[in-house]
């Protein structure tokens, strides 16, 4: 025991911890209980002591560190710095770049001291270890870890909203949505955050509208649920909290639902047919399309410029589609003759109407958009669907007579008697005569 002690005030710490292991066994047989204590007190001192010199002094080979005050943590459990040593040991190992065995060495500080000091900061370094050499996975369950064991703590919003991140991050998109609901739950009063998690779920639930699933699946309550039961889809949550807090909701998301709401009514409208009695058959479309264009322009007032310009066409189709379904409408059977062909003028005027109603939206877009989104396709549909309608309707009428105006001969030019008489054009024919010009050709022919 004397050689140890002169060892270890020299500062061997590593002879001197191998001279108390020596006097520890001679203690032993000669049954010197208290030699035996202060042998058994002072190895883990003389270890400990030589892996804090050994750190000080060659402070970059830190796997011998770690593997230094990995010893004293195990072989000396009891130690009163044992937790310590066990966590030196996991930050060597870090830096060493061994993030499995510095993982390991935080477990089992967690596990074997779970009243230690650094505990809480051992939480922390296995995921910080995992994040930083790539492993996402393990690092999102290791910021869960430490947010489930220490929820009161400043730092767990963002350990719940770092694991969601990484656990989306790592494909893991359903267990990223329950991280994130977890955070909403457990922090109301954040509504800042809450809505940029519910975009992103919205966003998803938006991806999902189809033929298959309308845009009310989404929104819709089941019959039967009771008041203040949860809402039908992360949309919908959205989109109620939007009411409370506007200036926090996306633009882009309100307009895109107003317009899948429109494009939804707008398939009710397009099925119903105008059948005897018209008046009633009107009445009926006519409300759908109220409703519809209703839908749309809630989608244009919003000034989101994909969403607006998709149902400024929309709206200008719905209504050119209820002047053909007025010139398609069913007939009275009993009409016939003169009377026949007044009730079709009347019908063919109430359908102009219309037409040129969808024609002013789609000639009001084109005026508005056309120069400052060439390329957008909804700006070309309606620039195609307007022309194809001009030129139908002008394609049979007949072309104006543009008179001939005499011009001042240049000075030294040719006298007017000298110039060439002009000929007269041709008669201008109407659509009657053109058509019988062509079928007169034809026969020619």
């Amino acid at each position: 025991c004397l050689r140890a002690d002169a060892l270890f005030r020299l500062g061997h710490y590593e002879a001197a911890g191998a001279a108390f292991e020596a006097a520890l066994l001679a203690a032993q047989r000669a049954r010197r209980d208290s030699l035996v204590r202060r042998a058994e007190q002072a190895i883990p001192v003389c270890y400990y002591r030589h892996a804090e010199s050994v750190a000080a002094s060659d402070s970059t080979n830190y796997r011998r560190v770690a593997a230094l005050f990995e010893q004293v943590a195990t072989r000396w459990p009891r130690y009163e710095h044992a937790h310590v040593a066990q966590y030196r040991a996991g930050l060597a190992y870090v830096k060493a770049g061994m993030p499995r065995l510095a993982v390991q060495m935080m477990q089992t500080l967690i596990w074997r001291f779970p009243h230690s000091e650094y505990l809480k900061d051992a939480y922390l370094q296995i995921p910080h270890t995992w994040e930083a050499h790539g492993e996402k996975e393990k690092a999102a369950d290791g910021y869960t870890a430490f947010a489930n064991r220490y929820p009161d703590d400043p730092s767990a919003g963002d350990a719940w909203l770092k694991a969601a991140e990484l656990y989306s991050a790592a494909g893991r998109s359903e267990r990223a949505e329950e991280v994130w609901l977890t955070y909403i739950r457990k922090f109301p009063d954040d509504v800042e955050t809450a809505m940029e998690i519910l975009e992103k779920l919205a966003r998803r639930d938006l991806a999902t509208v189809g033929p298959g699933r309308p845009i009310s699946s989404l929104l819709a309550r089941p019959r039967g649920a009771r008041a203040g039961a949860e809402a039908p889809s992360h949309l919908a949550e959205y989109l109620g909290r939007a009411v409370s807090h506007p200036k926090l909701a996306s633009p882009e998301i309100v307009a895109q639902v107003r317009f899948l709401q429109g494009e939804e009514a707008r398939t009710a409208y397009a099925e119903a047919r105008l059948t005897l009695p018209l008046q009633k058959s009107i009445a009926a479309k006519q409300k759908l399309l109220d409703s519809l264009i209703a839908r749309y322009r809630a989608s244009v007032e919003l000034g989101v410029p994909e969403w607006a310009h998709a149902s400024t066409f929309r709206i200008g189709e719905a209504l050119v589609g209820f002047g053909e379904a007025l010139e398609k409408s069913e007939r009275p059977a009993d009409l016939g003759g003169n009377d026949l062909q007044a009730y079709e003028d009347v019908i063919l005027q109430q359908a102009q109407g219309f037409y040129d109603r969808g024609e002013g939206v789609w000639a009001e877009l084109l005026r508005q958009k056309i120069r400052q989104a060439p390329q957008d396709p909804w700006v070309s549909r309606a620039q195609t669907a307007l022309w194809q309608r001009l030129a139908n309707r002008f394609f049979f009428r007949p072309e104006v007579e543009f008179p001939l105006v005499a011009g001042t001969p240049p000075p030294g030019g040719r006298r007017e008697k000298d110039r060439p008489k002009a000929t007269a054009d041709p008669p201008r024919r109407g659509p009657k005569d053109a058509h019988a010009f062509a079928q007169e050709k034809g026969s020619e022919r």
